[in-house]
């Protein structure tokens, strides 16, 4: 879906239902739809978040890949959608994301943030060069690039398609790979909402 058309599942959640910005997969529709299931209430409206960019954050997935996280970035702007649903899909899709907390922004509203914190390389946070960000400031890179140097940091004789795959394979792989990448971690507190 493009980042600028506006959405909408199931019935008209109340007008004075909870808003959330989304990002990612909770910006798809159809991603939606599956993890709120049937009868989900959700609308969905393009905007752009002022002062954030998307970055990765510290931990890594179980299907491999180190996923996204808002942090905040002077100046930068991303297109997001903001999701209006009812209290109990709200309540669903908070269950769907062990790995974030649903916290407040400083512009208003609120959003996903990692529990885990934002992945810092080289004394910054590293953004996601697949996102566009207007104003970004933050070097950016790939999924597959990010991949290749947490390999070369952690067993660079390994062969990157090998290493991503026992990432996904065994849950204890994952747990210290995490464990490693947050150590580095921005963790968020009122300066960078």
């Amino acid at each position: 879906m493009p980042a600028g058309e506006a959405f909408a599942l199931g019935p008209e959640p109340p007008a004075d239902a909870p808003e959330v910005v989304a990002f990612g997969a909770n910006a798809d529709p159809a991603m939606l739809a599956a993890k709120l299931g049937a009868g989900a209430a959700v609308r969905g409206r393009p905007a752009r978040l002022a002062d954030h960019d998307v970055a990765f954050s510290a931990h890594i997935s179980p299907y491999g890949a180190i996923p996204a996280t808002l942090v905040r970035s002077p100046g930068t702007s991303v297109a997001v959608h903001v999701l209006r649903l009812t209290s109990a899909n709200l309540e669903r899709l908070d269950a769907t994301e062990p790995n974030y907390a649903r916290e407040p922004l400083a512009l208003g509203g609120e959003a996903y943030r990692s529990r885990h914190g934002v992945l810092i390389c080289e004394g910054a946070p590293i953004a996601l060069a697949a996102v566009p960000a207007p104003g970004r400031t933050l070097p950016a890179l790939t999924q597959m690039a990010l991949q290749e140097r947490l390999r070369v940091a952690l067993e660079p004789g390994a062969d990157l398609e090998v290493f991503v795959l026992a990432g996904v394979r065994d849950p204890r792989v994952r747990a210290r790979r995490t464990a490693w990448l947050r150590r580095t971690a921005l963790a968020f507190d009122h300066r960078n909402r």
